[in-house]
């Protein structure tokens, strides 16, 4: 059996073990609840907190930490396994809706090269999130089916194709066991080629994470595994840690899109704005017809810094745009044992979110 054609079968076999260690180790965490967290309801993923008789000026933006916030947001419904950390004092704004439709996303971007003649690559795509409810809204089946289109140009000494596609949907199961464990398990098949051969253009990535509240409200673990079935590098380690000191702050130590965030702009209840810095590892691989009647598999890699703006409104739509740094580019072709390295680039994105 080919390589390639392993692959698939090899990772998802490390999912299912990484989940069926996370899964029994289903525990009820002793630690007594805070006497100031919010009390539950009911309603599983609702959050309530004691009833404050007061009145409510129109927003203002306002500083998480401040007093005034304190005194005046009354806390919205929360849902614990939408949010890998939980915080009892940021109710304003919610990234996700309580219902079947969560959002719609459209994104593109252009990769321009410092030296004329190397490689160009735009992208478009597009995606929408639905939630299915498991028995209750803490217990969630997430899908986002997606579409995505590279557009490459070059100075045709490399014969690459005009367009590369991806097509697949993410089924992601997200679940709290209580206020410390959680697990997210991830399985996303998809067709990634050039649509002029079908050799080797299924794939099947993945994700099993497991989640640890180590320090409540400020500090949490993620270990598991992330298997990405490319052919350069098909499996990372799923280890990190992310760390909100105040609401203000945010900081993902996470393997491959680290990324820093602070908050400076906050309107209770409607929208807070976000300035970050964060890394990826870019590309992907694809099928493709490299000569008539010849397939072959392309992958590209590159690594990215970007310096971006994002706005979330309650609900979890928003918008975002970024300008980037790109380096130690690359193109490898598998059966022809080619590879091609490019000048660094510089990046611009942008989307929008419904």
């Amino acid at each position: 059996m080919p390589r390639s054609s392993r692959r698939p079968v090899y990772g998802m076999l490390l999912i299912m073990m990484c989940w069926g260690a996370v899964a029994s180790g289903q525990v009820t965490d002793p630690t007594p609840r805070p006497q100031w967290l919010p009390t539950r309801s009911a309603d599983p993923g609702v959050s309530i907190t004691p009833d404050q008789s007061i009145s409510f000026a129109p927003p203002q933006p306002v500083a998480a930490h401040s007093p005034i916030y304190a005194q005046n947001v009354v806390a919205a419904p929360r849902n614990r396994a939408m949010e890998i950390v939980q915080r009892s004092d940021d109710y304003a704004v919610r990234r996700y809706r309580k219902g079947f439709f969560q959002r719609a996303r459209f994104s593109g971007g252009w990769l321009y090269p410092s030296v004329d003649g190397d490689l160009e690559i735009g992208d478009l795509d597009a995606s929408v999130t639905v939630a299915v409810p498991l028995g209750s809204f803490e217990n969630l089946l997430i899908i986002t089916p997606g579409f995505e289109v590279e557009f490459l140009s070059d100075s045709g000494s490399l014969h690459v194709p005009a367009q590369l596609y991806d097509v697949g949907a993410d089924f992601m199961w997200r679940k709290q066991f209580n206020d410390r464990w959680g697990s997210m398990v991830a399985v996303r098949p998809a067709v990634s080629s050039d649509f002029k051969t079908s050799e080797d253009g299924f794939r099947i990535t993945g994700r099993a994470l497991a989640t640890w509240q180590w320090v409540p409200e400020r500090l949490s673990l993620l270990f598991g595994v992330v298997y990405l079935d490319r052919n350069d590098l098909p499996i990372l380690p799923g280890v990190g840690l992310i760390w909100t000191p105040n609401p203000d702050w945010r900081l993902d130590v996470i393997f491959p899109r680290p990324k820093l965030a602070r908050r400076v702009a906050f309107v209770p209840r409607e929208r807070e704005d976000w300035l970050y810095l964060s890394g990826a590892l870019g590309g992907r691989t694809w099928a493709v017809e490299r000569l008539p009647g010849v397939a072959d598999q392309l992958t590209l890699r590159d690594y990215r810094l970007a310096l971006g703006w994002e706005r979330i409104l309650d609900g979890g739509s928003g918008a975002f745009a970024e300008v980037g740094f790109v380096f130690g580019r690359e193109l490898e072709y598998e059966y022809a044992a080619q590879v091609e390295t490019f000048s660094d680039a510089v990046l611009l994105r942008a989307g929008v979110t419904f």
